[in-house]
């Protein structure tokens, strides 16, 4: 492995072990609520600690795989990803839908993910979150799972819907994206302006 290829590699490593920290914050804020609040938990409190366990458990094995993998490891990055979103649509769903007070995890993670990761990293996740939110909602709909934002069994109107807080999650992601990428392009000129004087 080059020099140059080790640097990056060890760059990316410090990268997604601080998404890893994030997660087992994120799994510890979930369970702190539950158990201050279990009284507005859509769930009991050891099914969500089990799930929250889990997640965690899944976090560290993926991470394990990456770094033992030979490689990068970006579709192991991606598939974390992508379940990073399914584990807080699920936190916001039994705590109070798109009113939970844990949806600013949401938030917290697109912009950790904008800035570890990559700006367009994170306006795809905010894509995934804004379709999974909208997955739950539909989902309360039609009856597939207990009712918390909608009527059951009632058609979601388009005006009564919180598009609000599905937006909110592309507009978040789509500012820190446009000054993540302001200023990589800024390290660039000066990494570039430093070759040229060296």
């Amino acid at each position: 492995m080059h020099t140059a290829d080790r640097s990056e590699y060890a760059a990316l490593s410090d990268r997604m072990a601080a998404l890893l920290v994030l997660r087992f914050g994120m799994a510890a804020i979930v369970a702190g609520w539950a158990l201050l609040r279990p009284e507005v938990l859509g769930i009991g409190l050891t099914p969500l600690l089990a799930v929250s366990g889990g997640y965690l458990l899944v976090a560290i094995t993926d991470e394990w795989a990456r770094r033992t993998s030979k490689r990068r490891g970006l579709p192991l990055i991606t598939i974390m990803l992508l379940i990073d979103g399914l584990y807080l649509a699920w936190a916001m769903y039994v705590t109070g839908g798109t009113q939970s007070p844990l949806r600013f995890l949401v938030y917290l993670h697109l912009v950790a993910v904008s800035l570890l990761a990559s700006y367009r990293t994170g306006l795809k996740l905010a894509l995934w979150d804004s379709l999974l939110l909208m997955v739950v909602l539909y989902a309360q709909a039609a009856l597939l799972v207990p009712a918390v934002d909608v009527v059951a069994g009632v058609a979601i109107e388009f005006e009564r819907m919180p598009l609000l807080n599905v937006m909110s999650f592309l507009l978040f992601a789509l500012a820190t994206s446009v000054f993540s990428a302001m200023n990589e392009r800024e390290l660039r000129h000066r990494r570039a302006d430093l070759q040229t004087i060296v």
